[in-house]
Protein backbone atom coordinates (compact mmCIF):
# COMPACT_ATOMS: atom_id res chain seq x y z
CA UNK A 1 0.00 0.00 0.00
CA UNK A 2 2.29 2.40 0.84
CA UNK A 3 4.59 1.69 -2.29
CA UNK A 4 1.37 2.55 -3.95
CA UNK A 5 1.34 5.71 -2.10
CA UNK A 6 4.70 6.95 -2.68
CA UNK A 7 4.51 5.76 -6.88
CA UNK A 8 1.20 8.28 -6.79
CA UNK A 9 3.18 11.27 -5.31
CA UNK A 10 6.37 10.13 -7.34
CA UNK A 11 4.00 10.38 -10.69
CA UNK A 12 2.87 14.68 -9.50
CA UNK A 13 6.53 15.45 -8.75
CA UNK A 14 7.09 14.43 -12.17
CA UNK A 15 4.27 16.50 -13.10
CA UNK A 16 5.60 19.74 -12.09
CA UNK A 17 9.13 18.65 -12.93
CA UNK A 18 7.61 18.57 -16.53
CA UNK A 19 5.49 22.01 -16.31
CA UNK A 20 9.17 23.92 -15.11
CA UNK A 21 11.03 22.72 -17.96
CA UNK A 22 8.28 23.87 -20.02
CA UNK A 23 7.71 27.38 -18.04
CA UNK A 24 11.24 27.90 -18.09
CA UNK A 25 10.85 30.17 -15.07
CA UNK A 26 8.03 31.95 -16.24
CA UNK A 27 4.41 31.73 -14.77
CA UNK A 28 2.18 29.62 -16.12
CA UNK A 29 -2.02 29.90 -16.35
CA UNK A 30 -4.04 27.04 -15.77
CA UNK A 31 -7.77 27.06 -16.98
CA UNK A 32 -9.72 24.04 -15.51
CA UNK A 33 -13.21 23.57 -16.31
CA UNK A 34 -15.50 20.85 -13.57
CA UNK A 35 -18.17 19.42 -14.37
CA UNK A 36 -20.24 18.41 -10.96
CA UNK A 37 -23.26 16.36 -10.97
CA UNK A 38 -25.49 15.75 -7.91
CA UNK A 39 -23.25 12.64 -5.80
CA UNK A 40 -26.81 10.26 -6.62
CA UNK A 41 -26.83 10.88 -9.72
CA UNK A 42 -23.35 9.40 -10.57
CA UNK A 43 -24.67 5.71 -9.74
CA UNK A 44 -28.28 5.75 -10.30
CA UNK A 45 -29.98 6.58 -13.38
CA UNK A 46 -32.28 9.08 -11.47
CA UNK A 47 -31.35 12.76 -12.01
CA UNK A 48 -31.72 15.11 -8.68
CA UNK A 49 -31.26 19.08 -9.39
CA UNK A 50 -27.32 20.13 -8.84
CA UNK A 51 -27.34 22.02 -4.19
CA UNK A 52 -26.94 25.48 -6.01
CA UNK A 53 -25.08 26.77 -2.27
CA UNK A 54 -22.49 23.61 -2.81
CA UNK A 55 -21.30 24.62 -6.16
CA UNK A 56 -21.77 28.77 -4.19
CA UNK A 57 -19.59 27.61 -1.82
CA UNK A 58 -17.12 25.79 -4.12
CA UNK A 59 -16.75 29.12 -6.38
CA UNK A 60 -16.08 31.13 -3.18
CA UNK A 61 -13.69 28.85 -1.64
CA UNK A 62 -11.66 28.30 -5.12
CA UNK A 63 -11.89 32.23 -5.35
CA UNK A 64 -10.75 33.09 -1.78
CA UNK A 65 -8.60 30.75 -1.30
CA UNK A 66 -6.42 30.54 -4.19
CA UNK A 67 -7.24 33.68 -5.84
CA UNK A 68 -8.70 32.12 -9.01
CA UNK A 69 -10.97 33.96 -11.31
CA UNK A 70 -13.77 31.71 -11.22
CA UNK A 71 -17.09 31.10 -13.10
CA UNK A 72 -20.52 29.05 -12.86
CA UNK A 73 -22.74 27.92 -14.79
CA UNK A 74 -25.91 25.65 -13.34
CA UNK A 75 -27.91 23.29 -15.93
CA UNK A 76 -30.57 22.02 -13.38
CA UNK A 77 -28.85 18.44 -13.26
CA UNK A 78 -25.28 19.41 -13.36
CA UNK A 79 -23.09 22.64 -12.95
CA UNK A 80 -19.56 23.53 -14.33
CA UNK A 81 -17.13 25.74 -12.38
CA UNK A 82 -14.66 27.22 -14.48
CA UNK A 83 -11.30 29.11 -12.88
CA UNK A 84 -8.12 30.26 -14.08
CA UNK A 85 -4.70 30.60 -11.95
CA UNK A 86 -1.75 31.60 -12.83
CA UNK A 87 1.06 30.97 -10.81
CA UNK A 88 4.66 28.53 -10.99
CA UNK A 89 4.07 24.81 -11.58
CA UNK A 90 4.39 23.74 -7.92
CA UNK A 91 1.67 26.30 -7.31
CA UNK A 92 -0.59 25.43 -10.14
CA UNK A 93 -0.70 21.60 -9.30
CA UNK A 94 -0.77 22.30 -5.63
CA UNK A 95 -4.52 24.11 -6.30
CA UNK A 96 -5.63 21.66 -8.66
CA UNK A 97 -5.07 18.87 -5.86
CA UNK A 98 -6.80 21.25 -3.49
CA UNK A 99 -9.79 21.66 -5.22
CA UNK A 100 -10.08 18.55 -6.17
CA UNK A 101 -9.96 17.49 -2.53
CA UNK A 102 -12.52 19.89 -1.54
CA UNK A 103 -15.13 18.58 -3.68
CA UNK A 104 -14.69 15.05 -2.45
CA UNK A 105 -14.90 16.22 1.32
CA UNK A 106 -17.02 19.18 1.06
CA UNK A 107 -19.14 19.61 -1.79
CA UNK A 108 -23.01 17.61 -1.77
CA UNK A 109 -22.11 16.77 -5.30
CA UNK A 110 -19.16 14.71 -7.47
CA UNK A 111 -16.74 15.56 -9.98
CA UNK A 112 -17.92 13.70 -12.97
CA UNK A 113 -15.40 15.12 -15.46
CA UNK A 114 -12.51 17.85 -15.83
CA UNK A 115 -10.66 19.17 -18.76
CA UNK A 116 -8.10 22.05 -18.28
CA UNK A 117 -5.28 23.70 -19.97
CA UNK A 118 -1.91 24.89 -19.25
CA UNK A 119 -0.49 28.35 -21.48
CA UNK A 120 2.47 30.07 -21.13
CA UNK A 121 1.67 33.52 -22.38
CA UNK A 122 -0.47 32.87 -25.42
CA UNK A 123 0.87 29.15 -26.46
CA UNK A 124 -0.92 26.73 -25.22
CA UNK A 125 1.49 24.20 -23.32
CA UNK A 126 -0.66 21.44 -22.46
CA UNK A 127 -4.16 19.85 -21.69
CA UNK A 128 -5.66 17.88 -19.24
CA UNK A 129 -9.04 15.89 -18.93
CA UNK A 130 -10.38 13.17 -16.66
CA UNK A 131 -13.06 12.32 -13.33
CA UNK A 132 -12.86 12.25 -9.84
CA UNK A 133 -10.24 8.97 -10.04
CA UNK A 134 -7.86 9.63 -12.84
CA UNK A 135 -6.65 12.94 -14.67
CA UNK A 136 -4.43 12.40 -18.10
CA UNK A 137 -2.08 15.45 -18.73
CA UNK A 138 -0.43 15.78 -22.04
CA UNK A 139 2.63 17.88 -22.43
CA UNK A 140 5.25 18.14 -25.53
CA UNK A 141 8.40 15.78 -24.51
CA UNK A 142 11.67 17.98 -24.25
CA UNK A 143 12.51 16.63 -28.06
CA UNK A 144 10.04 18.38 -29.27
CA UNK A 145 8.58 15.81 -31.75
CA UNK A 146 6.92 13.88 -29.21
CA UNK A 147 3.90 13.82 -26.62
CA UNK A 148 4.70 12.84 -23.25
CA UNK A 149 1.40 11.76 -21.09
CA UNK A 150 1.35 11.74 -17.39
CA UNK A 151 -2.00 9.58 -15.98
CA UNK A 152 -2.59 10.85 -12.41
CA UNK A 153 -4.29 8.96 -10.04
CA UNK A 154 -5.79 10.58 -6.58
Amino acid sequence: MFNKIKLGIEDWKKLVDDLERIAEGAPLEMVTNLTLVHSHDEHHHEHHGIDASSIAELVDYISRTHGAEVYQHLHGHHGSVVFSKSGNPKELIKVLRDVLDYIKLNCDCVLHTMDGEFHLGRDLSGIYFGDGYKITVILPNSDGKRLRVHELHF
